[in-house]
């Protein structure tokens, strides 16, 4: 027996795929590499912090962003915005504070091999404390976040 959606199955037709391409139903899996140092944007924040993103996807169906923040920076960073951030390597302190207040701060440490959820509205400072960068891959809904430097790379 199969469950779930009634067009499931090896007697869907021709039509059916067709119709549901048209109504946005995706047919296939994108799979991505994760981006090389080839892919990445490098700048200054306003408060000088280096910082490294690498976008494989920015649209309609989401974000998906590798973050590289390097050893000693500090960083505050504001989301409008959920989002999953797994850490990839190196180690972090992150002190934050949740809307719509902001009245209490917590501190917490991570590193490589933990993620973390950041719902809409809270505030993380970071300071990095490993000597190596401090990677994290990030993800969350569609929010087409505006980066300076190369346009992203499209899904």
């Amino acid at each position: 027996m199969t469950y779930g959606y009634p067009w499931r199955g090896p007697d869907i037709t021709e039509d059916m795929k067709k119709l549901l391409v048209e109504e946005g139903y995706r047919t296939e899996l994108d799979v991505h590499d994760l981006p090389g140092d080839d892919k990445f944007v490098r700048f200054r924040t306003v408060k000088g912090t280096a910082y490294g993103a690498g976008f494989q996807v920015n649209d309609d169906r989401g974000f998906v962003i590798v973050e590289e923040f390097g050893p000693g920076e500090e960083i505050t960073w504001d989301f409008v915005h959920d989002e999953l951030q797994l850490v990839l390597s190196g180690e972090a302190e992150i002190t934050y504070s949740f809307a719509p207040l902001h009245l209490e701060r917590k501190t917490v440490r991570v590193k490589a091999g933990q993620f973390y959820f950041v719902p809409a509205g809270a505030q993380l400072h970071f300071k990095i404390l490993s000597k190596e960068a401090y990677r994290k891959f990030c993800t969350g809904p569609a929010f087409k976040i505006p980066y300076p430097g190369k346009s992203p790379i499209k899904g």
